[in-house]
C-alpha cells in the first residue's frame, strides 16, 4: 500500500486534507499537489534523481521564498528537476542554484495575461563546481574596486594582479575571472564596469510598469530579478560564463547548465531537463494544465564576446514583471 497521502477524493474532488490546507497552510497545499504528480514527475527525471527529493526541495524553497506560490505548479517542478538533474540543490546554503518567481505577460487572443512562473538559475558556486568535475577546471571570480591595487593585461605576456584595498573599497570598476585547466595553464578574462553593464542591458529581464506607470519602450524598463538584487554577485557569475566559452566544455553536465541558466535569467520555462525528452517535458506540463506550446526546446544562446553590440531579442520571449508589485497597483 502505498504510504503517499491521499490527493482526491472520489470523481476526482479534492480530498479533505488538500482543502484544509489551501485555506490554512499554502505551503502544504502546493507540497500535496507536487505529490499527485509525481508519478508523471518521475518520467522526466534522470533515474538517478528521486522524485520525491524533487518535491521536497521545491516545497523547502516556497516555505523560504513565499512568491514562489504564485508561480504555476508545472514551472516549479520543471526548474527544480532541471537543477536536479545537474546534481546540484537550489536554495540551500551551497549557493549552487535557484529557483527564482517572476511574473512574465503571454498574449492569449488578443489580450496579455499574466502569468506567473519559477525560472532556474545556476550560481556561480554551482557553475564553478560542475566545471570542476566535468572538465577538472578550477576557477574563481571576484569584483575588483576603484580602491583595490589592480593590474591586468593581455597579450604574449598577460598579467594579473590583484589586492584588495583594506579601507573603503570605492566604486566597482569591473570583475575578472582566473582558471586553471588540469595540464596546470592558467588563463584570466577582464571586464570593466562598462561591459558588464552592457551585458546586464542586453540579458536582464526588465519590469512592464514603474509604480503604476506602464513602461512602453524596451530601454525604459526597470531591471528586475538577479542583477537588480545582487548586482556583484551576476557580475562575478557572468565572468565565469564567459570564461567557459574559452573552455572546452566536453561536459554534458556544462553544457546543459548553461541552456538552464540561459532561459533561467531571461525568465523563461523551457521544455528541456537533462536526461528528458522535449515531449515528455511538455506532456507533463500539459498533465498540470500548461500550454505545452508555450514551452521552446531550450537551445543554449551563447554569450556574446562584445556584449556592447545590438541586443537582438527574439521575438517569442516573455516580458518579465517585477513580482512583488501588480500591474496597475501603487507603490508602497
Amino acid at each position: 500500500m502505498s504510504n503517499q497521502p491521499n490527493q482526491r477524493g472520489t470523481q476526482g474532488r479534492p480530498s479533505a486534507a488538500l482543502i484544509t490546507a489551501k485555506q490554512d497552510n499554502p505551503v502544504e497545499a502546493l507540497r500535496l499537489t507536487m505529490v499527485e504528480a509525481g508519478p508523471r514527475l518521475a518520467a522526466i527525471v534522470p533515474r538517478h534523481v528521486d522524485p520525491m527529493r524533487v518535491i521536497e526541495l521545491a516545497s523547502s524553497n516556497a516555505r523560504r521564498d513565499p512568491k514562489l506560490l504564485k508561480c504555476t505548479t508545472a514551472s516549479i517542478l520543471i526548474a527544480t528537476a532541471q537543477i536536479a538533474a545537474l546534481g546540484l540543490e537550489p536554495g540551500t546554503a551551497l549557493q549552487q542554484a535557484y529557483l527564482v518567481p517572476r511574473e512574465n505577460r503571454r498574449k492569449v487572443g488578443n489580450d496579455w495575461t499574466a502569468v506567473f512562473e519559477a525560472s532556474a538559475i545556476i550560481g556561480y558556486r554551482g557553475l564553478t563546481l560542475l566545471a570542476y568535475e566535468g572538465e577538472r577546471i578550477t576557477a574563481t571570480a571576484q569584483c575588483v574596486f576603484e580602491n583595490d591595487r589592480f593590474e591586468e593585461c593581455q597579450g604574449l605576456e598577460p598579467k594579473l594582479v590583484h589586492r584588495q584595498s583594506d579601507g573603503d573599497p570605492g566604486e566597482m570598476r569591473g570583475a575578472f575571472a582566473v582558471w586553471q585547466f588540469s595540464d596546470g595553464r592558467r588563463e584570466h578574462l577582464y571586464w570593466p564596469l562598462r561591459k558588464l553593464l552592457a551585458h546586464r542591458d542586453r540579458h536582464a529581464p526588465r519590469s512592464s510598469y514603474a509604480g503604476n506607470v506602464r513602461i512602453a519602450k524596451q530601454e525604459d524598463k526597470p531591471i528586475t530579478g538577479p542583477w537588480a538584487e545582487h548586482f556583484e554577485a551576476m557580475c562575478e557569475k557572468t565572468m565565469i560564463r564567459m570564461a567557459a566559452k574559452r573552455w572546452p566544455l566536453s561536459s554534458d553536465r556544462m553544457r546543459h547548465a548553461l541552456t538552464v541558466d540561459d532561459a533561467g535569467e531571461q525568465g523563461r520555462t523551457i521544455a528541456f531537463v537533462p536526461g528528458a525528452s522535449t515531449e515528455n517535458v511538455r506532456a507533463f506540463a500539459s498533465s498540470l494544465g500548461e500550454d505545452p506550446a508555450m514551452l521552446d526546446a531550450g537551445d543554449y544562446a551563447d554569450p556574446e564576446e562584445d556584449p556592447e553590440a545590438q541586443p537582438k531579442r527574439k521575438p517569442a520571449e516573455p516580458i518579465a514583471v517585477d513580482m512583488g508589485r501588480e500591474p496597475g497597483s501603487d507603490d508602497k
